[in-house]
């Protein structure tokens, strides 16, 4: 589940020019960023009491290498340790986390990134994007960027830390067992924390439970991904921009990282989170740009134990499938969609779930031109195994589509280099003309 904002499209190309050409005249192309005083990362580290005998991957915004990097596609490896050695041009990587809450109305989702391909969407490698939505339907989104990237591995736990000063930073921790995480916000506009509890096993593509030494990270062509928590109780509590943003509800953590940035990879993905009395049901389905192919992988427990799982998005006679369908909204209605219908059938074993997702709220939704865009939603969720009395519970759901978006690369490195001489020249991090 991701969000990608694309602000900096609108901007126009000869204010970009005119930075890219100044960049070059104060000869900060090549160059990495000067060292800053690291106090304020130290003074984050003291209060969050990390360990001492941590290992320590630290990145600077414009930190990029032109040499091969590690790759990882260890199944054992922890799933939120770095993947990457370094940051090249193409590769990046992912921590996502989202929440839904009780009443299905509020919810959030969570992006955190270390990647260098779309480093003209802002100034630096480091972006941070949050949405939320409140019961009563408002919205409210961000995107930072951040000046430093640290990502600590502990003997026990995962500790991220993306921040430009004591009092602008995101902090993430998770365990190594993947039961726990937190994260903590500390900017001008939002202040808090939220945790989450998992009450399901971390888990790969092709469903396998963690640990597994066969499994694979593999998910797609050039893209990787692992689920630390398919579902778990959240518990939110921040404040955003003076206004309370409290609740509890259902959420889930997931990693991605890949070879190449997500336009050039994919064309289209869907994704759903939803908990239904004993049963919690997560869906991530991204189409491949590479060769046109859907890669399912829906993965259902009951009571915290898994029940189904499947690769196939097509009626079969032998495998186990998903289908996958929307609800159109009643004539009148001023949204385009009611909501979804998943039906999971192993017709081997003769057993067949089915649930109902209707929409309550809208958490985001953009639009990039020539029927590109996407948008998520929060909403109730009806339904279980066959002749069985349905539970109802909430649901989180996304769609995007950019099979039709494309971006100039002559675009891309002008607004890449503008937005390094705005940070490294002009000292500014923020990405407003």
């Amino acid at each position: 589940m991701v969000r990608i904002p694309l602000e900096l499209l609108s901007v126009t190309l000869p204010v970009l020019l005119l930075g890219f050409l100044l960049a070059q005249e104060f000869g900060v192309i090549n160059g990495g960023i000067n060292p800053d005083d690291l106090r304020y990362i130290h003074a984050i580290q003291q209060q969050i009491d990390l360990p001492n005998t941590c290992h320590s991957n630290h990145r600077t915004a414009f930190e990029t290498v032109n040499t091969p990097i590690h790759f990882s596609t260890s199944p054992l490896e922890s799933f939120d340790a770095p993947k990457l050695s370094h940051l090249n041009s193409t590769a990046g990587e992912q921590w996502a986390f989202d929440g839904t809450s009780a009443s299905g109305r509020s919810g959030l989702l969570l992006g955190i990134y270390r990647d260098a391909s779309y480093a003209f969407l802002g100034p630096g490698n480091f972006r941070i994007s949050l949405d939320v939505v409140w019961d009563n339907g408002t919205t409210w989104s961000t995107v930072d960027y951040l000046a430093r990237s640290t990502v600590h591995v502990c003997d026990d736990k995962v500790v991220g830390i993306w921040a430009s000063s004591e009092d602008l930073y995101y902090v993430f921790e998770v365990s190594h067992d993947s039961k726990d995480a937190r994260v903590q916000i500390h900017t001008s506009q939002v202040k808090g924390s939220f945790a989450m509890r998992s009450t399901t096993p971390a888990r790969y593509p092709d469903s396998s439970v963690f640990p597994s030494e066969t499994a694979s990270t593999w998910n797609a062509p050039m893209l990787h991904w692992v689920e630390p928590i398919p579902a778990g109780i959240i518990d939110v509590d921040l404040t955003i921009e003076d206004t309370p943003f409290r609740w509890a509800g259902v959420g889930g953590h997931e990693r991605w990282w890949s070879g190449k940035g997500w336009l050039e990879i994919m064309t289209r993905w869907e994704a759903v989170r939803l908990s239904a009395g004993p049963y919690t049901l997560s869906f991530w389905q991204p189409t491949s740009r590479v060769n046109g192919v859907s890669y399912p992988s829906p993965f259902l427990t009951k009571h915290g134990v898994k029940v189904f799982s499947a690769q196939r998005n097509s009626v079969s006679k032998t495998q186990n499938f998903i289908l996958y369908r929307q609800i159109p909204a009643p004539d009148g209605s001023s949204e385009d969609l009611a909501g979804y219908e998943i039906e999971l059938v192993s017709p081997l074993e003769k057993r067949r779930w089915s649930f109902t997702l209707e929409y309550r709220n809208r958490e985001f939704e953009f639009d990039l031109g020539g029927q590109a865009g996407g948008s998520a939603y929060v909403g109730r969720v009806r339904g279980g195994e066959e002749d069985e009395e349905p539970y109802e519970g909430v649901f989180f759901a996304e769609h995007v589509d950019v099979e039709s978006l494309t971006v100039p690369r002559l675009y891309v490195i002008i607004c890449e280099w503008y937005c390094r001489f705005k940070a490294q020249v002009l000292g500014r991090w923020d990405v407003s003309m």
